[in-house]
């Protein structure tokens, strides 16, 4: 593979996107990543050890970590389908229902199927969170009560 086509290969945008999310505030799942400590291995800095380590993606996956909580690197990486990246996901994920955007935080979250989601905005990560452990409670609660 010379360097001319390494953007055209298939797997080039995969890898673009972990290093993207890890290191780049300015993306918009950092927050999930690069903020909690996550990175990309030395190793990976290089496009082309990625694919080597890795090798093809079989159809039907995508990229993801064994271990949530460690970062991308051969030993703690496989290709894996959508429903068992969903058992492996991490239930207690600190930036659920928040989502960075522009310079403030959105919380968004449906408190009872059927009816419209809570969405609000704050300045500051600290205040997203504690309306959205707000909600998470008021959403047990309900949960609680069969509503």
């Amino acid at each position: 593979m010379t360097t001319l086509n390494v953007t055209e290969h298939p797997l080039y945008e995969t890898w673009r996107g972990m290093r993207q999310r890890c290191t780049n505030p300015n993306h918009s799942a950092y927050i999930y990543y690069g903020a909690k400590g996550i990175s990309v291995c030395d190793r990976w800095s290089s496009f082309l050890n990625f694919v080597e380590d890795m090798g093809e993606r079989p159809l039907g996956q995508t990229l993801d970590r064994i271990k949530s909580d460690e970062d991308y690197s051969p030993s703690n990486c496989r290709w894996a389908t959508v429903s068992e990246q969903l058992r492996n996901r991490t239930l207690t994920n600190p930036m659920q229902n928040i989502r960075r955007e522009g310079n403030h935080f959105r919380v968004r979250m449906v408190l009872i199927p059927g009816q419209p989601e809570h969405c609000k905005s704050f300045p500051t990560l600290s205040d997203a969170t504690a309306y959205r452990d707000e909600l998470t409670y008021e959403r047990q609660f309900h949960r609680r009560l069969g509503i």
